[in-house]
C-alpha cells in the first residue's frame, strides 16, 4: 500500500512542475515584449493585455509545497516504520532456531519411563531398572527368561572317587516368535576326563532344548520345555551311553526389585541306550536370588531322584553374579557348588567350582 500512495504523490508533483515551467516560460514570453512581469516567487503574472496582473501560480505554488510536504510526511512515515519491521524480522528469523532446538516433544509431556526397549516386543517385562538388572544377572538360572544371548562356561568336577572333569562350554539360545514366546538353544561341550587309569578329552555330549512361556507378566511367568541330550561324545569317558529327553516346567516369581524366586521340575528319561544303566529321574531345582551391593547373590539347592536305585541325590550352589562393561549386556558369575549328601557325592560330585561369562546382543535396558 505505501508503493502506491508514492508513485500517486511522485505523478501529482511531475504535474506541479510542469505546470510551473509552462508558467515560467509565458513570464519570458511577455518580458521580451518589454512589459514589466512579476517572477514566479512574487506567486502572480499579468495577464495577456497589458496591466491587470493574475494570481496563476499561487494554487500551484501551494499545491506543490502541499505535495512537497506529503512527500516528506510519507518519507518520514517510511523512515519510522523501518525499525519495527527490522525488529519483527528478527523476531520471526529466531522463531524456527528456538523450535528446532526444543525439539519435538510437546509441551508438558512427561519423558518416556520404559525400562525396557526392545527391537521387537517380548515376554521380559520388567518394572523398573533394578528388576531388569536383576534378571539379567540371573540369566541362565531362569528358565522363562527368553533373551537371545551367548554363554560361555567352564567348571571343574571332582567326584567322590579319584575322578575329575573339566569341560568348557559354550551355549547359545535364541529368542523368537510373537513376543518372544519361544526360545531354542544348543550347549556344545569340549571335555577332559582324569580317572587313575587313563584321560581323556574331545567333544562331549551335545544339548538342544526347546522352550515356551505360557503365562508372563511383571511378577510372574511360566514355561514348558523340553531337553535332549545327544550322544555325540568323541570317546566313552567323556560322555554317557544313552540319548536321552528331559522335559521341564519351570516357573518365576520376581517378589521385588531385588528378590527373584525360580524353580524347575525336570523328569529325565533314557530313550536309547548303548551300554550302562538305563537314566529316569526327577529332579527338581529351586533358586533364590538376592542383589545386594551391585550383584547377584544367589543360592540353588538341585536334587535328583534315581528311580532305579530308588536313592535321592542333593547338592547345594550358591554364588555369584555381577554384570560388568559400561552399556550392561556382558554378565559375570562364580559359583561353588557341592554335594550335601552321600549319593550326591557319589553319582553328582564332591565339589563342582565354575565361572559363567553371559553376553546379550540386544540391549534391553
Amino acid at each position: 500500500m505505501g508503493g502506491a500512495h508514492t508513485t500517486a504523490v511522485r505523478a501529482v508533483i511531475d504535474t506541479l512542475h510542469d505546470q510551473r515551467r509552462r508558467g515560467e516560460d509565458v513570464a519570458r514570453a511577455h518580458a521580451g515584449n518589454g512589459r514589466s512581469v512579476y517572477t514566479a516567487s512574487d506567486r502572480v503574472r499579468l495577464s495577456p493585455d497589458g496591466g491587470v496582473p493574475l494570481q496563476i501560480s499561487r494554487v500551484p505554488l501551494n499545491m506543490l509545497r502541499g505535495a512537497e510536504r506529503v512527500s516528506r510526511g510519507f518519507a518520514t512515515m517510511r523512515a519510522s516504520r523501518l525499525w519495527p519491521r527490522l525488529a519483527l524480522g528478527c523476531l520471526l528469523w529466531s522463531v524456527p532456531g528456538v523450535s528446532l532446538a526444543q525439539g519435538p516433544q510437546t509441551q508438558g509431556q512427561p519423558p518416556p519411563t520404559s525400562v525396557l526397549a526392545p527391537d521387537e516386543e517380548t515376554t521380559i517385562l520388567a518394572p523398573d531398572d533394578e528388576t531388569a538388572e536383576l534378571e539379567e544377572e540371573v540369566g541362565d538360572r531362569d528358565l522363562t527368561y527368553l533373551r537371545t544371548r551367548l554363554v560361555y562356561r567352564y567348571d571343574h568336577k571332582q567326584l567322590e572317587l579319584p575322578v575329575s572333569t573339566d569341560r568348557f562350554r559354550l551355549r547359545l539360545l535364541y529368542a523368537f516368535g510373537p513376543k518372544q514366546r519361544f526360545g531354542a538353544s544348543v550347549l556344545m561341550p569340549l571335555v577332559r576326563t582324569d580317572t587313575p587309569l587313563e584321560s581323556a578329552r574331545g567333544s562331549g555330549d551335545a544339548e538342544v532344548q526347546f522352550t515356551a512361556n505360557v503365562t508372563y507378566n511383571e511378577r510372574f511367568r511360566t514355561g514348558v520345555g523340553i531337553q535332549a541330550t545327544l550322544q555325540t561324545s568323541s570317546d566313552a569317558l567323556l560322555g554317557g551311553a544313552t540319548t536321552t529327553i528331559k522335559p521341564d516346567w519351570s516357573v518365576t516369581g520376581v517378589l521385588s526389585s531385588r528378590v527373584q524366586l525360580t524353580g524347575a521340575f525336570f523328569y529325565k528319561q533314557s530313550i536309547h541306550t548303548t551300554r550302562g544303566i538305563r537314566a529316569k529321574q526327577f529332579e527338581p531345582d529351586v533358586t533364590l536370588n538376592v542383589r545386594v551391593l551391585d550383584a547377584t547373590w544367589f543360592l540353588e539347592w538341585d536334587s535328583y531322584y534315581d528311580f532305579l536305585p530308588e536313592r535321592f541325590a542333593q547338592t547345594l550352589k550358591p554364588g555369584v553374579s555381577r554384570s560388568i562393561g559400561s552399556n550392561g549386556r556382558w554378565v559375570a558369575t562364580a559359583y561353588y557348588a557341592f554335594g550335601i549328601n552321600d549319593y550326591g557325592r557319589l553319582s553328582q560330585y564332591r565339589y563342582n567350582a565354575g565361572a559363567d561369562v553371559t553376553w546379550y546382543p540386544r540391549k534391553y535396558r
